[in-house]
């Protein structure tokens, strides 16, 4: 491997440890600039990422982007892959069959990006949208349920293709006069209707109606519009919908709690992180209890982490936010983890932290509850405790803002590197991590930032790393894989 293909790994490698956050744009040029050094594991990285290689879809999306977006010189099949992943085998028959595809609203999103960007392949973009609308024109039912959830990005999607509207697509898009089997139709109707009873079946009758509608068209919050209501929510959606459902007080009506409890324990989707919005949290506990169903259901669904796990936080002074994440980053990481990691809080010396029930969120606020941010940083404190306790550990996390003003925890990792892989989470904007990052180049060593405000999603990024295992076999992982394709 050459020393610009060695950089062009790393700077993906960087990349795949990151939160976008819907900015594609930083994302997608590492990607095309490390295409050029290094085209043959660059572009199998992008297709690990956007098939499960990670949970935050915005890099899915990206590495889709990077992948459309290749130059005609380094053009090899790489578009062709990008082509199939966006829409997958429900629109293509392609090598590999079963490819999920993006869903509609993130197709939308990929090409009007692209559509927008300084090399906007605008004979590849238009070639997509004419696959994708001739096959959306195909499917009726597809088309209704596209076009209710994503109106303005379907008519920009003919404007941009210069593809002419069908008959039916023509009459909802542009007439504003759908036909009569259509939800659109179906909406209009129910909106006119003026008995809440009979609007409230309707609703809750016509499946095709997504939750995002039924709410703007359902009118007065009763025991059935309620029911009604909530029938139309996705899981996810009830989830993050606790809030408002519970200062609504329709949940004092048996029949709704139930409905809605059910709803909420199906959640599975981002489970970890969505629990801990404003909107996700309520003092109810029925619905805690669904969300605990929720939560477990997933952690069943993880891969399990197998490492010897030390989580060393530091707790010096103005570290207040790291003892916070660390908190926060436990209580997602341990259930996953096959064996309870040790948590050690460290300053100019280090303190064991003992979790009487990793699994227990009340466990978790109880063990950081006395700790107090002070004194100087010493790293080294917190390996070396580990040590004397008869702990070797195969992962350490640090959690801290990577400043070091006590010990010599540099000339440790570098000695001890070979026994164990590193991985920083950085709290805080100091300048401190840049000049540690740099001198820890030689050792196993990630950084995973994100500010003085906790950030789940990168605790959801940390864990999938950990899950995944180190890099020489995600290398291999990445290598072995073929690059779909369309065929006849």
């Amino acid at each position: 491997m050459t020393n610009e293909q060695n950089i062009a790994r790393n700077a993906v490698y960087n990349q795949m440890i990151r939160v976008p956050h819907r900015e594609y744009a930083e994302m997608v040029g590492v990607f095309s600039k490390a295409m050029h050094e290094d085209p043959l594991f660059v572009s199998r990285a992008c297709v690990h990422l956007a098939t499960g290689g990670t949970e935050i879809r915005d890099q899915a999306d990206a590495a889709i982007i990077a992948l459309i977006q290749t130059p005609n010189e380094i053009n090899y099949g790489f578009r062709e892959a990008g082509r199939c992943l966006l829409l997958g085998s429900n629109v293509y028959k392609t090598e590999p069959d079963g490819l999920q595809g993006l869903p509609p609203f993130r197709i939308f999103r990929v090409l009007q990006f692209i559509s927008k960007s300084k090399t906007p392949v605008h004979r590849q973009v238009k070639g997509v949208l004419a696959d994708y609308i001739e096959h959306l024109q195909n499917n009726e039912d597809l088309f209704d349920r596209v076009a209710v959830q994503s109106r303005k990005d379907i008519k920009w999607a003919y404007r941009m293709s210069h593809i002419k509207p069908s008959a039916r697509a023509q009459a909802i898009l542009f007439d504003s006069k759908p036909p009569k089997d259509s939800v659109f139709y179906a909406i209009q109707q129910i909106a006119k209707e003026t008995d809440i009873v009979k609007k409230a079946l309707a609703i809750a009758e016509d499946k095709r109606i997504p939750y995002r509608i039924a709410s703007s068209i359902v009118g007065k919050l009763t025991p059935e519009t309620a029911i009604a209501l909530i029938s139309t929510m996705t899981p996810t959606e009830a989830l993050n919908s606790q809030s408002w459902v519970k200062e609504s007080g329709v949940l004092n009506i048996p029949e709704v709690r139930e409905l809605f409890e059910k709803k909420v324990a199906g959640a599975t989707k981002s489970i970890a992180s969505a629990s801990h919005r404003k909107s996700a949290q309520v003092e109810d506990a029925g619905l805690q209890a669904a969300v605990a169903k929720a939560k477990q259901k997933s952690v069943d669904k993880s891969k399990k982490i197998e490492d010897d796990l030390l989580i060393a936080v530091d707790r010096s002074g103005s570290m207040q936010s790291a003892i916070e994440a660390a908190k926060e980053f436990g209580m997602r990481i341990a259930p996953v983890c096959e064996k309870a990691p040790m948590v050690v809080v460290f300053n100019n010396d280090a303190t064991e932290l003992k979790i009487d029930d990793v699994t227990s969120i009340k466990a978790w606020e109880t063990a950081f509850a006395p700790v107090r941010a002070g004194g100087q940083t010493s790293m080294e404190s917190a390996l070396r405790l580990a040590k004397r306790r008869g702990f070797e550990p195969t992962t350490v996390v640090f959690i801290g803002d990577g400043g070091e003003n006590a010990g010599s925890v540099r000339e440790w990792m570098r000695k001890e590197a070979a026994d164990f892989r590193t991985v920083f989470i950085k709290v805080s904007s100091s300048a401190y991590a840049d000049p540690f990052s740099r001198s820890m180049q030689d050792t196993a060593f990630e950084m995973f930032e994100m500010g003085r405000d906790i950030d789940y999603y990168v605790f959801d990024q940390v864990t999938s790393f950990l899950q995944t295992g180190a890099y020489q076999s995600l290398s291999e992982k990445i290598m072995d894989i073929e690059l779909p394709r369309r065929v006849a």
